[in-house]
């Protein structure tokens, strides 16, 4: 078994340790951030501005804190490089384990290097406002349409009855039309 894989017991007290450390630090800071909130709310609508801001903090520290030891390994680098966490904290552990963590953290940051050097999208650049997307309204027709051909000659029709979207030709459930017929 990789040495990656399992946990001696002092390694599970080094990583609760560093995990409970790292926990208490993105705690402290989501409460300094909410009192500043807090202090700084003037109107009612700034109450659930604060709000939001808890259930996003609430969601972000559950899925970043994932304390099985499966996972642990994925989990420490995205602490340290969120800053919550000190690699040093984690002396103890094994070589095969901090290599692997400084593996993902040195990933993480060639990604981060990479995407900083990607070009701007051009998204940004199309705007429905100027009629380069979205333009579609009643009266328009699609860019594959012929001349003298109407809307109605573009679309195909149901196969049978009127589809929802995403439904054409499904068939009603056959245990709800075996319960209608016991009722009649």
């Amino acid at each position: 078994m990789d040495s990656r894989e399992s946990w001696s017991a002092s390694e599970k007290k080094i990583a609760r340790h560093a995990f409970d450390a790292a926990l208490e630090v993105a705690l402290a800071r989501t409460m300094a951030e909410f009192k500043s909130k807090a202090n700084a709310a003037r109107l009612p609508a700034d109450m659930w501005e604060i709000e939001d801001y808890l259930n996003e903090q609430r969601r972000k520290i559950d899925r970043m804190f994932d304390y099985r030891y499966s996972q642990l390994l994925f989990v420490f680098p995205q602490l340290i490089r969120a800053g919550y966490l000190d690699e040093n904290l984690l002396a103890g552990l094994s070589q095969d384990k901090r290599d692997a963590i400084r593996r993902d953290i040195a990933f993480a940051e060639s990604r981060q290097r990479w995407r900083s050097m990607a070009p701007p999208s051009v998204l940004p650049d199309i705007s429905p406002t100027r009629r380069e997307i979205g333009s579609f309204d009643a009266g328009s027709l699609p860019a594959t349409s012929k001349i003298d051909e109407g809307r109605s000659d573009g679309q195909s029709p149901p196969s049978w009855g009127r589809c929802p979207a995403g439904q054409r030709g499904a068939r009603r459930n056959s245990a709800v039309a075996s319960l209608t017929q016991y009722r009649r």
